[in-house]
């Protein structure tokens, strides 16, 4: 209608309203154009919100990359510790009792407790970033709201799934390193415990 309107004011006058049958092609012709303009502006804010969304997903996915170095990084500073201890203490003694010293088992429990601090700091900061995430992957949506409506925006973003299973993912895998970081811990412990001279 707003199209129509402004080429008929330039067509119609006081003194002649009378219109010919080029006005007609040019009402089409320019609704065309208006359409293409309307799909290109609405393909490139959907390809912006795509882009958008999966530097979210890369960053959610290098926290959980970050989170496997990290944890990579405790096993082997813990066990280098251990094996260095039984291999030096073996060589010495030549039996396997008491193998772990008091110095030796307190430096162990000393390491032991700067890895759960370790651990309760590594929770903080991903569980920080996922919350950011969120954070902005809500941001993006609303964002887009002045030139999408909300069913639109959910359209491209498929109802939310992709990033619900990242998320979901994510979530898991956070599960699975704290239990593996604390099996890991407790079984090294016992295995001091068991070979030390205090207990």
């Amino acid at each position: 209608m707003g199209i129509s309107r402004n080429i008929l004011s330039l067509e119609i006058n006081n003194d002649n309203l009378i219109i010919s049958n080029k006005v007609f092609q040019s009402i089409l012709s320019a609704h065309k154009i208006y359409l293409k303009e309307n799909v290109a502006k609405y393909l490139e804010v959907r390809t912006k919100i795509n882009n958008d969304v999966n530097e979210i997903l890369k960053e959610i996915r290098s926290s959980l990359q970050e989170l496997s170095q990290n944890y990579q990084k405790s096993n082997f500073l813990y066990l280098s510790f251990f094996i260095s201890v039984f291999v030096l203490r073996t060589l010495m003694k030549n039996d396997f009792e008491n193998i772990f010293t008091t110095d030796a088992t307190i430096i162990f429990f000393s390491l032991l407790s700067i890895s759960f601090i370790y651990l309760a700091y590594t929770i903080w900061v991903v569980c920080s970033l996922r919350n950011r995430v969120k954070k902005r992957y809500e941001n993006v949506k609303n964002k887009n709201l002045d030139v999408l409506n909300k069913n639109d925006i959910e359209r491209i973003l498929n109802n939310d799934s992709e990033f619900d299973d990242e998320i979901a993912n994510f979530n898991l895998k956070l599960i699975i390193y704290i239990i593996l970081w604390i099996l890991t811990m407790g079984v090294l412990t016992i295995a001091v415990a068991y070979m030390s001279e205090v207990y």
